[in-house]
């Protein structure tokens, strides 16, 4: 449910996204088919890529673990997703990974980088939108 609510959050930014001149891209580590799924589901039309080795979430310095994903704040974060319409289906890929976000330049520096401490725990997309403007 957090992934879903994360992706529509920034998918309801989409255009100032592209007006900045970047992309929205999603990184998962379910199947191929587990990531066409989402895509469907979430109505996601941006690029959508899949790492089951999980090596590019843990080049970028994410987080994971069964107390990070089962805490007080998490549970919050769950109320807070579940209000909003966006329902936990069955896990795909890692279910105890937390997410994260990179804005990346076209040179490959990372202008901006957030790794979830808890379940639900989001970038705020004001400080995604404010790198934005310094790419």
């Amino acid at each position: 449910m957090f992934c879903r609510e994360q992706v529509a959050q920034l998918r309801g930014e989409i255009s100032r996204i592209h007006q900045a001149g970047a992309e929205l891209v999603v990184i998962g580590c379910g199947s191929p088919t587990q990531a066409r799924w989402f895509a469907e589901d979430t109505s996601l039309t941006t690029p959508i890529f899949t790492d089951p080795t999980t090596k590019a979430y843990w080049a970028a310095g994410m987080k994971r673990g069964i107390g990070r994903t089962l805490t007080l704040k998490g549970l919050g974060h769950a109320y807070r997703a579940l209000k909003a319409g966006h329902k936990q289906t069955r896990s795909k890929g890692a279910p105890f990974q937390q997410g994260g976000l990179l804005v990346i330049a076209k040179g490959g520096a990372v202008q901006y980088s957030f790794a979830s401490n808890e379940a639900g725990d989001h970038a705020p997309v004001a400080e995604v939108l404010d790198a934005l403007a310094r790419v």
